[in-house]
Protein backbone atom coordinates (compact mmCIF):
# COMPACT_ATOMS: atom_id res chain seq x y z
CA UNK A 1 0.00 0.00 0.00
CA UNK A 2 1.42 3.41 -0.95
CA UNK A 3 1.63 6.33 1.48
CA UNK A 4 -1.53 8.08 0.20
CA UNK A 5 -3.73 5.01 0.54
CA UNK A 6 -2.12 4.05 3.86
CA UNK A 7 -2.75 7.53 5.30
CA UNK A 8 -6.33 7.63 4.05
CA UNK A 9 -6.96 4.19 5.58
CA UNK A 10 -5.62 5.28 8.98
CA UNK A 11 -7.72 8.45 8.91
CA UNK A 12 -10.90 6.61 7.91
CA UNK A 13 -10.50 4.32 10.92
CA UNK A 14 -9.89 7.12 13.40
CA UNK A 15 -11.75 10.31 12.45
CA UNK A 16 -15.43 11.08 13.11
CA UNK A 17 -16.47 12.02 9.55
CA UNK A 18 -19.98 13.17 10.47
CA UNK A 19 -22.39 15.43 8.66
CA UNK A 20 -22.11 19.01 9.89
CA UNK A 21 -18.41 18.96 10.70
CA UNK A 22 -16.86 17.66 7.45
CA UNK A 23 -16.01 21.17 6.26
CA UNK A 24 -14.04 22.07 9.40
CA UNK A 25 -12.53 18.58 9.64
CA UNK A 26 -11.10 18.65 6.11
CA UNK A 27 -9.66 22.13 6.70
CA UNK A 28 -7.95 20.89 9.89
CA UNK A 29 -6.70 17.70 8.18
CA UNK A 30 -5.40 19.61 5.17
CA UNK A 31 -3.51 22.08 7.37
CA UNK A 32 -2.11 19.34 9.60
CA UNK A 33 -0.94 17.22 6.66
CA UNK A 34 0.55 20.25 4.93
CA UNK A 35 2.57 21.00 8.06
CA UNK A 36 3.79 17.41 7.97
CA UNK A 37 5.10 18.19 4.46
CA UNK A 38 2.56 16.25 2.42
CA UNK A 39 2.18 17.86 -1.04
CA UNK A 40 -1.00 19.51 -2.23
CA UNK A 41 -1.64 16.69 -4.69
CA UNK A 42 -1.16 14.06 -1.96
CA UNK A 43 -3.54 15.81 0.44
CA UNK A 44 -6.17 16.26 -2.29
CA UNK A 45 -6.05 12.54 -3.05
CA UNK A 46 -6.21 11.60 0.65
CA UNK A 47 -9.26 13.83 1.20
CA UNK A 48 -10.92 12.45 -1.97
CA UNK A 49 -10.44 8.85 -0.77
CA UNK A 50 -11.91 9.69 2.66
CA UNK A 51 -14.91 11.40 1.06
CA UNK A 52 -15.52 8.39 -1.18
CA UNK A 53 -15.29 5.99 1.77
CA UNK A 54 -18.03 7.90 3.63
CA UNK A 55 -20.22 8.51 0.52
CA UNK A 56 -19.73 12.25 0.82
CA UNK A 57 -21.57 13.91 -2.09
CA UNK A 58 -19.62 17.16 -1.68
CA UNK A 59 -16.19 15.93 -2.78
CA UNK A 60 -15.52 19.07 -4.84
CA UNK A 61 -16.09 21.24 -1.74
CA UNK A 62 -13.66 19.11 0.27
CA UNK A 63 -11.01 19.39 -2.47
CA UNK A 64 -11.62 23.15 -2.54
CA UNK A 65 -10.80 23.23 1.21
CA UNK A 66 -7.43 21.65 0.44
CA UNK A 67 -6.71 24.15 -2.35
CA UNK A 68 -7.61 27.05 -0.05
CA UNK A 69 -5.30 25.66 2.65
CA UNK A 70 -2.33 25.47 0.29
CA UNK A 71 -2.92 28.98 -1.05
CA UNK A 72 -2.58 30.54 2.42
CA UNK A 73 0.59 31.37 4.30
CA UNK A 74 1.58 28.29 6.31
CA UNK A 75 1.42 30.17 9.62
CA UNK A 76 -2.25 31.01 9.02
CA UNK A 77 -3.63 27.55 8.23
CA UNK A 78 -5.48 25.28 10.65
CA UNK A 79 -3.51 22.37 12.05
CA UNK A 80 -2.91 20.33 15.17
CA UNK A 81 -4.92 22.47 17.62
CA UNK A 82 -7.94 22.51 15.31
CA UNK A 83 -7.69 18.77 14.82
CA UNK A 84 -7.57 18.18 18.59
CA UNK A 85 -10.70 20.30 19.07
CA UNK A 86 -12.63 18.20 16.57
CA UNK A 87 -11.44 14.62 17.21
CA UNK A 88 -10.09 14.82 20.78
CA UNK A 89 -6.54 14.74 22.11
CA UNK A 90 -6.28 10.96 22.53
CA UNK A 91 -7.30 10.23 18.92
CA UNK A 92 -5.09 13.05 17.64
CA UNK A 93 -2.07 11.56 19.41
CA UNK A 94 -2.84 8.16 17.89
CA UNK A 95 -2.82 9.75 14.43
CA UNK A 96 0.40 11.57 15.28
CA UNK A 97 2.09 8.21 15.85
CA UNK A 98 0.65 6.49 12.75
CA UNK A 99 1.02 9.20 10.11
CA UNK A 100 4.58 10.27 9.30
CA UNK A 101 6.27 13.60 8.94
CA UNK A 102 7.78 13.81 5.46
CA UNK A 103 11.20 15.28 4.75
CA UNK A 104 11.66 15.73 0.99
CA UNK A 105 15.15 15.91 -0.50
CA UNK A 106 15.38 17.47 -3.97
CA UNK A 107 18.02 18.38 -6.51
CA UNK A 108 19.01 22.00 -7.13
CA UNK A 109 16.15 22.33 -9.63
CA UNK A 110 13.65 21.01 -7.05
CA UNK A 111 13.32 17.65 -8.80
CA UNK A 112 12.38 15.06 -6.08
CA UNK A 113 15.16 12.57 -5.32
CA UNK A 114 14.20 10.80 -2.11
CA UNK A 115 12.24 11.41 1.08
CA UNK A 116 12.45 10.30 4.70
CA UNK A 117 9.27 9.36 6.56
CA UNK A 118 9.55 9.82 10.32
CA UNK A 119 7.12 8.07 12.68
CA UNK A 120 7.05 9.25 16.31
CA UNK A 121 5.66 6.87 18.93
CA UNK A 122 5.81 7.15 22.71
CA UNK A 123 8.57 4.52 22.76
CA UNK A 124 10.85 5.60 19.91
CA UNK A 125 11.30 7.19 16.51
CA UNK A 126 11.34 5.07 13.35
CA UNK A 127 12.31 6.09 9.84
CA UNK A 128 11.52 4.90 6.35
CA UNK A 129 13.24 6.01 3.15
CA UNK A 130 11.62 6.19 -0.30
CA UNK A 131 13.12 7.21 -3.64
CA UNK A 132 11.34 8.77 -6.64
CA UNK A 133 11.82 6.88 -9.89
CA UNK A 134 10.40 9.66 -12.05
CA UNK A 135 6.85 8.36 -11.80
CA UNK A 136 6.19 7.16 -8.28
CA UNK A 137 7.69 6.68 -4.85
CA UNK A 138 9.31 3.33 -4.07
CA UNK A 139 10.70 2.01 -0.81
CA UNK A 140 14.42 2.32 -0.15
CA UNK A 141 17.03 4.83 -1.26
CA UNK A 142 17.65 3.01 -4.52
CA UNK A 143 20.20 4.81 -6.68
CA UNK A 144 19.02 8.28 -5.64
CA UNK A 145 21.70 10.94 -5.38
CA UNK A 146 22.33 11.97 -1.77
CA UNK A 147 21.91 15.70 -1.23
CA UNK A 148 21.59 18.20 1.58
CA UNK A 149 18.14 19.04 2.93
CA UNK A 150 16.52 22.13 1.36
CA UNK A 151 19.30 22.28 -1.25
CA UNK A 152 17.56 24.75 -3.65
CA UNK A 153 17.05 27.28 -0.85
CA UNK A 154 20.62 26.76 0.35
CA UNK A 155 22.05 27.42 -3.13
CA UNK A 156 19.90 30.54 -3.46
CA UNK A 157 21.16 31.82 -0.08
CA UNK A 158 24.78 31.13 -1.07
CA UNK A 159 24.30 33.25 -4.21
CA UNK A 160 23.10 36.10 -1.97
CA UNK A 161 26.08 35.74 0.37
CA UNK A 162 23.93 34.71 3.35
CA UNK A 163 25.11 32.65 6.30
CA UNK A 164 24.36 28.93 6.03
CA UNK A 165 23.65 27.06 9.27
CA UNK A 166 24.33 23.34 9.44
CA UNK A 167 22.26 21.56 12.08
CA UNK A 168 21.58 17.95 13.00
CA UNK A 169 18.22 16.76 11.74
CA UNK A 170 15.38 18.06 9.59
CA UNK A 171 13.38 19.14 12.67
CA UNK A 172 16.16 21.62 13.48
CA UNK A 173 16.12 22.98 9.90
CA UNK A 174 12.43 23.78 10.24
CA UNK A 175 13.00 25.39 13.63
CA UNK A 176 15.66 27.65 12.08
CA UNK A 177 13.25 28.57 9.26
CA UNK A 178 10.86 29.92 11.90
CA UNK A 179 13.63 32.37 12.84
CA UNK A 180 13.97 33.38 9.19
CA UNK A 181 17.38 31.72 8.82
CA UNK A 182 18.69 29.33 6.17
CA UNK A 183 19.73 25.95 7.51
CA UNK A 184 20.45 22.51 6.17
CA UNK A 185 21.35 19.04 7.35
CA UNK A 186 22.63 15.82 5.86
CA UNK A 187 20.28 12.83 5.64
CA UNK A 188 20.38 9.93 8.11
CA UNK A 189 21.78 11.77 11.14
CA UNK A 190 25.10 12.26 12.90
CA UNK A 191 28.11 10.50 11.47
CA UNK A 192 26.77 10.38 7.89
CA UNK A 193 28.34 13.52 6.41
CA UNK A 194 29.99 12.98 3.03
CA UNK A 195 32.42 15.13 1.08
CA UNK A 196 29.82 15.43 -1.69
CA UNK A 197 27.73 17.50 0.73
CA UNK A 198 30.64 19.93 1.11
CA UNK A 199 30.82 20.17 -2.67
CA UNK A 200 27.15 21.20 -2.69
CA UNK A 201 28.08 24.17 -0.46
CA UNK A 202 30.80 25.50 -2.79
CA UNK A 203 30.81 29.29 -2.85
CA UNK A 204 29.46 29.70 0.70
CA UNK A 205 31.20 32.62 2.41
CA UNK A 206 30.07 31.85 5.94
CA UNK A 207 29.00 28.50 7.38
CA UNK A 208 28.06 28.00 11.03
CA UNK A 209 27.71 24.51 12.52
CA UNK A 210 25.33 24.15 15.50
CA UNK A 211 26.00 20.74 17.12
CA UNK A 212 23.68 18.73 19.33
CA UNK A 213 24.78 18.65 22.96
CA UNK A 214 26.20 15.13 23.12
CA UNK A 215 29.45 13.41 22.17
CA UNK A 216 28.02 12.10 18.87
CA UNK A 217 26.87 15.60 17.92
CA UNK A 218 30.22 17.18 18.74
CA UNK A 219 32.17 14.54 16.81
CA UNK A 220 29.80 15.00 13.87
CA UNK A 221 30.37 18.77 13.93
CA UNK A 222 34.13 18.28 13.86
CA UNK A 223 33.80 15.90 10.89
CA UNK A 224 31.62 18.40 8.99
CA UNK A 225 34.04 21.25 9.68
CA UNK A 226 37.05 19.22 8.52
CA UNK A 227 35.27 18.23 5.30
CA UNK A 228 34.22 21.81 4.54
CA UNK A 229 37.71 23.18 5.15
CA UNK A 230 39.15 20.49 2.87
CA UNK A 231 36.95 22.01 0.15
CA UNK A 232 38.05 25.56 0.92
CA UNK A 233 34.90 26.57 2.80
CA UNK A 234 35.29 28.60 5.98
CA UNK A 235 33.22 27.09 8.80
CA UNK A 236 32.87 27.57 12.53
CA UNK A 237 31.38 25.45 15.28
CA UNK A 238 29.20 27.45 17.65
CA UNK A 239 28.03 25.57 20.74
CA UNK A 240 24.69 26.65 22.13
CA UNK A 241 24.27 27.76 25.76
CA UNK A 242 21.81 26.24 28.25
CA UNK A 243 21.21 23.06 26.29
CA UNK A 244 20.24 19.92 28.19
CA UNK A 245 22.31 16.79 27.55
CA UNK A 246 21.33 15.52 24.10
CA UNK A 247 19.46 18.74 23.30
CA UNK A 248 19.53 20.64 20.01
CA UNK A 249 18.72 24.06 18.54
CA UNK A 250 15.08 23.06 17.99
CA UNK A 251 14.69 22.31 21.71
CA UNK A 252 16.18 25.69 22.58
CA UNK A 253 13.92 27.57 20.16
CA UNK A 254 10.79 25.66 21.27
CA UNK A 255 11.23 26.55 24.92
CA UNK A 256 12.02 30.19 24.11
CA UNK A 257 15.65 29.92 25.12
CA UNK A 258 16.89 31.74 22.03
CA UNK A 259 15.52 33.94 19.24
CA UNK A 260 16.91 35.23 15.95
CA UNK A 261 18.66 38.25 17.46
CA UNK A 262 20.25 36.27 20.30
CA UNK A 263 21.45 33.56 17.94
CA UNK A 264 23.00 36.01 15.49
CA UNK A 265 24.68 37.87 18.37
CA UNK A 266 26.02 34.57 19.67
CA UNK A 267 27.46 33.73 16.26
CA UNK A 268 28.92 37.22 15.83
CA UNK A 269 30.59 37.28 19.25
CA UNK A 270 31.68 33.66 19.32
CA UNK A 271 35.42 33.21 19.24
CA UNK A 272 35.99 29.64 18.29
CA UNK A 273 38.71 27.79 20.18
CA UNK A 274 40.14 24.37 19.35
CA UNK A 275 37.35 21.99 20.24
CA UNK A 276 37.73 19.58 23.14
CA UNK A 277 35.77 16.35 22.74
CA UNK A 278 35.50 15.97 26.51
CA UNK A 279 32.94 18.63 27.53
CA UNK A 280 34.39 21.20 29.93
CA UNK A 281 33.17 24.38 31.63
CA UNK A 282 34.86 27.14 33.61
CA UNK A 283 34.32 26.41 37.29
CA UNK A 284 32.19 29.54 37.82
CA UNK A 285 29.83 28.49 34.99
CA UNK A 286 29.73 24.95 36.34
CA UNK A 287 28.60 26.28 39.72
CA UNK A 288 25.78 28.24 38.08
CA UNK A 289 24.71 25.24 36.03
CA UNK A 290 24.77 23.06 39.15
CA UNK A 291 22.32 25.46 40.76
CA UNK A 292 19.93 25.12 37.81
CA UNK A 293 20.17 21.34 38.20
CA UNK A 294 19.09 21.57 41.82
CA UNK A 295 22.45 21.11 43.54
CA UNK A 296 22.09 22.14 47.17
CA UNK A 297 18.32 21.48 47.10
CA UNK A 298 16.99 18.66 49.27
CA UNK A 299 14.01 16.34 49.64
CA UNK A 300 15.27 15.66 53.17
CA UNK A 301 18.01 18.08 54.17
CA UNK A 302 21.46 16.48 54.08
CA UNK A 303 19.87 13.04 53.55
CA UNK A 304 18.11 12.85 50.16
CA UNK A 305 18.90 15.40 47.43
CA UNK A 306 16.16 16.86 45.25
CA UNK A 307 17.54 15.23 42.09
CA UNK A 308 19.78 12.32 41.17
CA UNK A 309 20.21 8.76 42.40
CA UNK A 310 20.21 7.28 45.88
CA UNK A 311 20.57 3.75 47.24
CA UNK A 312 19.04 2.29 50.41
CA UNK A 313 20.94 -0.85 51.40
CA UNK A 314 20.68 -3.40 54.17
CA UNK A 315 20.40 -7.07 54.94
CA UNK A 316 17.03 -8.72 54.11
CA UNK A 317 14.22 -8.81 56.69
CA UNK A 318 15.51 -5.93 58.82
CA UNK A 319 12.70 -3.51 57.93
CA UNK A 320 13.93 -1.52 54.91
CA UNK A 321 10.41 -1.19 53.49
CA UNK A 322 9.18 0.17 56.82
CA UNK A 323 11.97 2.76 56.70
CA UNK A 324 10.89 3.66 53.15
CA UNK A 325 7.31 4.10 54.33
CA UNK A 326 8.52 6.48 57.05
CA UNK A 327 10.71 8.50 54.64
CA UNK A 328 8.01 8.76 51.98
CA UNK A 329 5.42 9.72 54.58
CA UNK A 330 7.68 12.58 55.67
CA UNK A 331 8.12 13.68 52.04
CA UNK A 332 4.41 13.47 51.21
CA UNK A 333 3.40 15.47 54.27
CA UNK A 334 6.41 17.81 54.36
CA UNK A 335 7.04 16.83 58.00
CA UNK A 336 10.56 17.15 59.43
CA UNK A 337 12.55 13.92 59.09
CA UNK A 338 15.38 13.17 61.54
CA UNK A 339 15.07 16.77 62.63
CA UNK A 340 15.75 17.95 59.07
CA UNK A 341 13.58 20.09 56.79
CA UNK A 342 11.65 18.15 54.14
CA UNK A 343 10.31 19.16 50.72
CA UNK A 344 6.90 17.81 49.74
CA UNK A 345 6.78 15.88 46.44
CA UNK A 346 4.64 13.36 44.57
CA UNK A 347 5.91 9.77 44.60
CA UNK A 348 6.08 6.95 42.03
CA UNK A 349 6.64 3.66 43.90
CA UNK A 350 7.79 0.72 41.76
CA UNK A 351 7.89 -2.35 43.95
CA UNK A 352 8.03 -6.00 43.06
CA UNK A 353 8.45 -7.07 46.68
CA UNK A 354 5.51 -5.57 48.59
CA UNK A 355 1.77 -5.46 48.09
CA UNK A 356 0.11 -2.14 47.34
CA UNK A 357 -2.21 -2.81 50.29
CA UNK A 358 0.74 -2.98 52.69
CA UNK A 359 2.16 0.26 51.28
CA UNK A 360 -1.18 2.06 51.61
CA UNK A 361 -1.75 0.81 55.15
CA UNK A 362 1.79 1.76 56.10
CA UNK A 363 1.48 5.32 54.79
CA UNK A 364 -1.80 5.75 56.65
CA UNK A 365 -0.15 4.48 59.87
CA UNK A 366 2.39 7.30 59.57
CA UNK A 367 -0.36 9.91 59.30
CA UNK A 368 -0.56 10.45 55.54
CA UNK A 369 -3.88 12.00 54.50
CA UNK A 370 -5.90 9.38 52.53
CA UNK A 371 -6.50 11.91 49.74
CA UNK A 372 -2.76 11.93 49.03
CA UNK A 373 -2.95 8.25 48.09
CA UNK A 374 -5.23 9.33 45.25
CA UNK A 375 -3.42 12.49 44.15
CA UNK A 376 0.27 12.09 45.05
CA UNK A 377 1.27 8.39 45.11
CA UNK A 378 1.49 6.22 41.99
CA UNK A 379 2.31 2.52 41.68
CA UNK A 380 2.75 0.11 38.80
CA UNK A 381 -0.31 -1.36 37.11
CA UNK A 382 0.93 -4.94 36.91
CA UNK A 383 -2.12 -6.00 34.89
CA UNK A 384 -0.66 -3.96 32.00
CA UNK A 385 3.03 -4.73 32.58
CA UNK A 386 4.62 -7.20 30.18
CA UNK A 387 8.35 -6.85 30.81
CA UNK A 388 10.97 -5.25 33.03
CA UNK A 389 11.14 -1.46 32.95
CA UNK A 390 13.93 0.69 31.57
CA UNK A 391 15.35 3.43 33.78
CA UNK A 392 14.70 6.12 31.17
CA UNK A 393 11.04 4.99 30.93
CA UNK A 394 10.75 5.46 34.69
CA UNK A 395 12.07 9.02 34.33
CA UNK A 396 9.79 9.80 31.39
CA UNK A 397 6.74 8.52 33.30
CA UNK A 398 7.74 10.50 36.40
CA UNK A 399 8.07 13.68 34.38
CA UNK A 400 4.65 13.16 32.76
CA UNK A 401 3.04 12.56 36.18
CA UNK A 402 4.76 15.51 37.82
CA UNK A 403 6.46 13.13 40.24
CA UNK A 404 9.58 14.17 42.18
CA UNK A 405 10.56 10.86 43.81
CA UNK A 406 10.78 7.37 42.29
CA UNK A 407 11.22 4.36 44.58
CA UNK A 408 12.60 1.33 42.71
CA UNK A 409 12.37 -1.80 44.88
CA UNK A 410 14.65 -3.59 44.14
CA UNK A 411 16.97 -1.45 42.02
CA UNK A 412 18.12 -4.50 40.05
CA UNK A 413 14.57 -4.82 38.68
CA UNK A 414 15.48 -2.09 36.19
CA UNK A 415 15.92 -3.70 32.79
CA UNK A 416 19.46 -2.41 32.31
CA UNK A 417 20.68 -4.03 35.55
CA UNK A 418 18.53 -7.13 35.13
CA UNK A 419 20.17 -7.80 31.75
CA UNK A 420 23.63 -7.50 33.33
CA UNK A 421 22.60 -9.85 36.12
CA UNK A 422 21.23 -12.52 33.78
CA UNK A 423 24.40 -12.42 31.72
CA UNK A 424 26.65 -12.54 34.79
CA UNK A 425 28.18 -9.15 34.02
CA UNK A 426 27.51 -7.24 37.26
CA UNK A 427 31.07 -5.92 37.37
CA UNK A 428 32.05 -2.55 38.80
CA UNK A 429 32.54 -1.11 35.31
CA UNK A 430 29.28 -2.48 33.88
CA UNK A 431 27.17 -1.24 36.82
CA UNK A 432 28.87 2.16 36.69
CA UNK A 433 28.18 2.48 32.94
CA UNK A 434 24.47 1.82 33.55
CA UNK A 435 23.92 3.94 36.65
CA UNK A 436 25.93 7.05 35.80
CA UNK A 437 23.81 8.02 32.73
CA UNK A 438 20.67 7.23 34.75
CA UNK A 439 21.77 9.53 37.58
CA UNK A 440 22.59 12.35 35.15
CA UNK A 441 19.24 11.99 33.34
CA UNK A 442 17.43 12.03 36.69
CA UNK A 443 19.08 15.36 37.51
CA UNK A 444 18.12 16.79 34.12
CA UNK A 445 14.52 15.61 34.61
CA UNK A 446 14.32 17.05 38.13
CA UNK A 447 13.65 13.60 39.64
CA UNK A 448 15.23 11.65 42.51
CA UNK A 449 15.44 7.86 42.15
CA UNK A 450 15.86 5.89 45.38
CA UNK A 451 16.79 2.30 44.63
CA UNK A 452 16.56 -0.45 47.25
CA UNK A 453 19.33 -3.03 47.47
CA UNK A 454 19.40 -6.23 49.49
CA UNK A 455 22.93 -6.77 50.76
CA UNK A 456 23.83 -10.44 51.05
CA UNK A 457 27.47 -9.38 51.41
CA UNK A 458 26.71 -6.57 53.84
CA UNK A 459 26.39 -6.75 57.61
CA UNK A 460 23.31 -6.83 59.81
CA UNK A 461 25.07 -4.52 62.26
CA UNK A 462 25.98 -1.08 60.94
CA UNK A 463 29.12 -0.13 62.86
CA UNK A 464 30.52 2.72 60.79
CA UNK A 465 30.35 4.53 57.44
CA UNK A 466 32.41 1.80 55.73
CA UNK A 467 29.53 -0.63 56.28
CA UNK A 468 27.23 1.82 54.48
CA UNK A 469 29.51 2.29 51.48
CA UNK A 470 30.23 -1.42 51.03
CA UNK A 471 26.69 -2.61 51.72
CA UNK A 472 25.03 -2.62 48.25
CA UNK A 473 25.74 -6.03 46.74
CA UNK A 474 29.33 -5.76 48.00
CA UNK A 475 30.14 -3.43 45.07
CA UNK A 476 31.36 0.13 45.55
CA UNK A 477 30.13 0.99 42.02
CA UNK A 478 26.67 1.68 43.44
CA UNK A 479 27.99 4.04 46.08
CA UNK A 480 30.42 5.66 43.61
CA UNK A 481 27.54 6.82 41.40
CA UNK A 482 24.90 7.47 44.05
CA UNK A 483 24.40 10.99 45.36
CA UNK A 484 23.17 9.52 48.64
CA UNK A 485 23.58 6.03 50.04
CA UNK A 486 21.68 4.98 53.14
CA UNK A 487 22.75 2.03 55.28
CA UNK A 488 20.15 0.39 57.50
CA UNK A 489 20.67 -2.25 60.15
CA UNK A 490 21.15 -3.07 63.82
CA UNK A 491 23.14 -0.65 65.97
CA UNK A 492 26.17 -1.99 67.87
CA UNK A 493 25.32 -2.86 71.45
CA UNK A 494 21.62 -2.50 70.77
CA UNK A 495 19.59 -2.74 73.96
CA UNK A 496 16.55 -4.26 72.20
CA UNK A 497 15.70 -5.84 68.85
CA UNK A 498 13.39 -2.88 68.19
CA UNK A 499 16.30 -0.51 67.48
CA UNK A 500 17.70 0.26 64.03
CA UNK A 501 20.59 2.42 62.95
CA UNK A 502 20.17 4.67 59.88
CA UNK A 503 23.40 6.03 58.48
CA UNK A 504 23.74 8.08 55.28
CA UNK A 505 26.75 9.23 53.30
CA UNK A 506 27.28 10.89 49.94
CA UNK A 507 27.68 14.30 48.34
CA UNK A 508 27.13 16.71 51.25
CA UNK A 509 25.04 13.97 52.89
CA UNK A 510 25.42 13.26 56.60
CA UNK A 511 23.10 11.30 58.88
CA UNK A 512 23.58 9.00 61.86
CA UNK A 513 20.39 8.25 63.76
CA UNK A 514 18.54 5.63 65.74
CA UNK A 515 14.97 4.51 65.06
CA UNK A 516 12.88 2.59 67.58
CA UNK A 517 9.88 0.40 66.73
CA UNK A 518 6.96 1.27 68.97
CA UNK A 519 4.73 -1.58 67.83
CA UNK A 520 3.17 0.18 64.85
CA UNK A 521 5.80 2.49 63.38
CA UNK A 522 9.39 3.70 63.60
CA UNK A 523 9.97 6.72 65.81
CA UNK A 524 13.15 8.75 65.98
CA UNK A 525 15.00 8.05 69.21
CA UNK A 526 15.85 10.94 71.51
CA UNK A 527 19.04 9.19 72.60
CA UNK A 528 22.15 10.24 70.69
CA UNK A 529 23.78 7.51 68.65
CA UNK A 530 27.14 7.79 70.39
CA UNK A 531 25.55 6.20 73.45
CA UNK A 532 24.75 3.08 71.44
CA UNK A 533 28.41 2.64 70.59
CA UNK A 534 29.29 2.35 74.28
CA UNK A 535 29.17 -1.13 75.81
CA UNK A 536 26.45 -1.75 78.41
CA UNK A 537 29.00 -2.06 81.25
CA UNK A 538 30.66 1.27 80.48
CA UNK A 539 27.25 2.85 79.96
CA UNK A 540 26.35 1.80 83.53
CA UNK A 541 29.45 3.57 84.87
CA UNK A 542 28.59 6.78 82.97
CA UNK A 543 24.98 6.71 84.17
CA UNK A 544 26.18 6.13 87.77
CA UNK A 545 28.53 9.13 87.58
CA UNK A 546 25.63 11.16 86.17
CA UNK A 547 23.70 10.32 89.35
CA UNK A 548 26.58 10.73 91.83
CA UNK A 549 28.25 13.74 90.21
CA UNK A 550 31.75 12.74 91.45
CA UNK A 551 33.01 9.48 92.92
CA UNK A 552 36.08 7.45 93.74
CA UNK A 553 36.49 3.95 92.26
CA UNK A 554 35.48 2.45 95.62
CA UNK A 555 32.30 4.53 95.80
CA UNK A 556 31.37 3.56 92.24
CA UNK A 557 32.13 -0.10 92.97
CA UNK A 558 29.74 -0.13 95.93
CA UNK A 559 27.07 1.84 94.01
CA UNK A 560 27.22 -0.53 91.04
CA UNK A 561 27.77 -3.62 93.18
CA UNK A 562 30.75 -4.52 90.99
CA UNK A 563 34.23 -5.84 91.73
CA UNK A 564 36.62 -2.93 92.50
CA UNK A 565 39.25 -4.01 89.96
CA UNK A 566 36.58 -4.30 87.25
CA UNK A 567 35.34 -0.82 88.09
CA UNK A 568 38.88 0.62 87.92
CA UNK A 569 39.46 -1.04 84.54
CA UNK A 570 36.20 0.39 83.15
CA UNK A 571 37.13 3.88 84.41
CA UNK A 572 40.54 3.68 82.72
CA UNK A 573 38.87 2.75 79.40
CA UNK A 574 36.41 5.63 79.69
CA UNK A 575 39.22 8.03 80.55
CA UNK A 576 41.19 6.92 77.48
CA UNK A 577 38.10 7.62 75.37
CA UNK A 578 37.76 11.10 76.89
CA UNK A 579 34.42 10.33 78.53
CA UNK A 580 35.55 10.76 82.14
CA UNK A 581 38.18 12.95 83.81
CA UNK A 582 39.89 12.50 87.18
CA UNK A 583 41.74 14.57 89.76
CA UNK A 584 43.20 13.24 93.00
CA UNK A 585 41.55 9.86 92.45
CA UNK A 586 38.07 11.35 92.03
CA UNK A 587 36.23 10.74 88.73
CA UNK A 588 33.49 12.74 86.96
CA UNK A 589 31.93 12.95 83.51
CA UNK A 590 33.72 14.90 80.78
CA UNK A 591 31.96 17.57 78.75
CA UNK A 592 31.72 15.15 75.82
CA UNK A 593 30.00 12.53 77.98
CA UNK A 594 27.54 15.13 79.27
CA UNK A 595 26.72 16.04 75.70
CA UNK A 596 26.16 12.39 74.76
CA UNK A 597 23.96 11.83 77.83
CA UNK A 598 22.23 15.16 77.15
CA UNK A 599 22.95 16.48 80.63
Amino acid sequence: MNLIKETAEVLCKNIPYFQGQRHHLTLALAGWLRKRNFTREEVEEIVRLIALRFDDDEIDARIHNVQTTFEQDLSNVAGWSSLVEIIGEETAHELDAKIPRIFLYTAEDEMPLFRILRYDTAQRKTFKTQHFDGKEWKDGLGSARKVLYKLPKVREAIEKGETIFIVEGEKCVHAMEKLGLIATTNPFGAGHWQDTFSEQLQGAQKVVILPDNDSAGLKHAEKVKASLEKHGINARIVELPNLEKGGDIADLITRGGIDREKLLNLVENNKEVPHILIPVLPLAQAVERAKTLGEGQWLIEKVLPERGLGVLAGRPKLGKTELLIKLISDILTGADSFGRKTQSKKVFWLTQEDSVTRLAQGLLRYGVDPTLLETSVYVLDYTQLRTTIKGEDVLYTAKELGVGVCIVEPLVALKELAVLGRSGKLSYEAIYDVLLPLALKAKNHGVFILGVMHSPKGRSVVKDIADVVEAPMGSTSYSAVADSIIGFGLPPNARTNAERRVMAAGRDVNLDAILQWNGSRYVEADTSFELFLITPERRQVLEALAQLGKATPSELSRYLEKNLNTTKWLLLQLKDEGLVVSANGIYELSGEACKILKL
